[in-house]
């Protein structure tokens, strides 16, 4: 069913194919409209100014500069958008990198067209945090987690990793917000991490 408000998507590319591609699958969603593309940061940015879009989705290796830097001027300038990194690589450095300027995601261009959609909705209605496409908290590096840590604090740990506050991880599993931050003070602890991002990173070992 078509939308009367679809969601707004400007995409900074430098392959026009890969954007009109997209552009073409998401006006036959009905909910997600492509409003603009460009293949550089500064005309992506001019655009973004004037268009507000919802979600803005920006290739991480262009011609010149790289994803980061347009990602950087939308944040310091609060822009009111959801940004996600497109790229080739599976890199553990640059979604660190991404999630600390304010990324809401970090997409592999190899995902199908509706796996984006449904990483789209889980951002924009579920409030999810930062996404990771590569699927970050694979079994097999959760079994060393999991011995460490009790069944509650990898459910935690694993809720953190997600993006979620201490506020709505106690939400979610029905806990005071004390209970979560001590639990969240005994996982950093026990895996000798300091902060989120170094949790993502052991957890992914």
């Amino acid at each position: 069913m078509i939308s009367d408000n679809p969601v707004k998507i400007y995409i900074c590319d430098d392959h026009i194919l890969f954007a009109e591609s997209l552009k073409a699958f998401f006006s036959l969603t009905g909910e997600f409209e492509v409003i603009g593309y460009a293949s550089n940061i500064m005309q992506a940015y001019d655009d973004i100014l004037l268009k507000h879009p919802t979600i803005v989705l920006i290739d991480y290796q262009l011609k010149t500069f790289n994803g980061l830097d347009l990602l950087k001027k939308i944040k310091s300038s609060k822009i009111k958008c959801h940004c996600f990194i497109l790229t080739m690589k599976n890199d553990l450095d640059l979604k660190i990198r991404a999630m600390e300027i304010g990324a809401s995601g970090y997409l592999l261009k190899e995902i199908s067209c509706e796996e984006m959609v449904d990483i789209f909705q889980e951002v924009l209605f579920n409030h999810r945090g930062f996404v990771d496409s590569t699927d970050i908290l694979k079994s097999e590096s959760m079994h060393s987690v999991k011995s460490i840590l009790t069944k509650r604090e990898t459910e935690i740990a694993l809720l953190v990793c997600k993006g979620l506050s201490s506020n709505e991880i106690a939400n979610k599993l029905h806990l005071s917000v004390l209970t979560v931050s001590t639990h969240r003070k005994h996982i950093l602890k026990k895996l000798n991490v300091k902060n989120p991002l170094e949790l993502l990173h052991k957890m992914q070992q």
